[in-house]
């Protein structure tokens, strides 16, 4: 974790860098969004606006192997979410390598990687909503390989979503960048996904 946080201070000290794009996978989320809040501490208590000096442009997190009550403390607790332009969480009902980790972890809440969001009735969905716009949270169903965990390079559907948010700048529901609003901050990745029809 010391490197990451070095790494990111170095960065955004070089003025020729306009935007930083983080983007971790499954246990490395954990590693990120501890460094982060560390980083975001120490700004804060330097008098420094943690948003405007480090240029997290996109924070994104891609099948996380995260206890859901633990997000909601580290990312809630601390506002982080004011300090990143666009936070994205991805998560598969179908990632069965995060499913081994909830059962091993006993998760009260479960792993924020599994969460199936489609099944949520709307009182789980405003238990569980992200308390800022800037952090939203993506759900896919669909073909992957690596006992599905690894859909967010391996499956085209995802990976397009990924250039749209990092090359574009798009946010969910911006023209171009279709996904389908299930409610609150959570959305889905549709069939044929970004164009056409089809199985994503």
């Amino acid at each position: 974790m010391f490197h990451l946080k070095q790494t990111i201070k170095w960065l955004a000290e070089n003025p020729r860098i306009e935007k930083i794009h983080l983007i971790a996978h499954s246990r490395g989320t954990d590693v990120a969004v501890s460094a982060f809040r560390e980083l975001v501490i120490w700004a804060r208590a330097a008098g420094l606006n943690p948003r405007k000096y480090f240029k997290i442009a996109n924070f994104i997190m891609a099948a996380p192997d995260l206890d859901v009550q633990v997000v909601s403390q580290r990312i809630g607790g601390e506002r982080l979410a004011l300090e990143v332009d666009q936070g994205v969480l991805y998560s598969s009902p179908d990632d069965k390598a995060i499913g081994i980790a909830e059962t091993l972890f006993a998760s009260p809440q479960g792993r924020l990687g599994t969460l199936d969001i489609s099944e949520l009735t709307k009182t789980e969905l405003d238990r569980l909503k992200v308390n800022s716009s800037r952090i939203t949270v993506v759900n896919f169903q669909g073909k992957s390989t690596g006992y599905g965990h690894s859909y967010f390079r391996t499956n085209p559907a995802v990976s397009s979503d990924l250039v749209l948010i990092i090359r574009y700048g798009l946010k969910p529901g911006d023209s171009g960048r279709p996904l389908e609003h299930i409610g609150a901050n959570f959305w889905r990745v549709p069939p044929g996904y970004p164009g056409g029809k089809g199985k994503p």
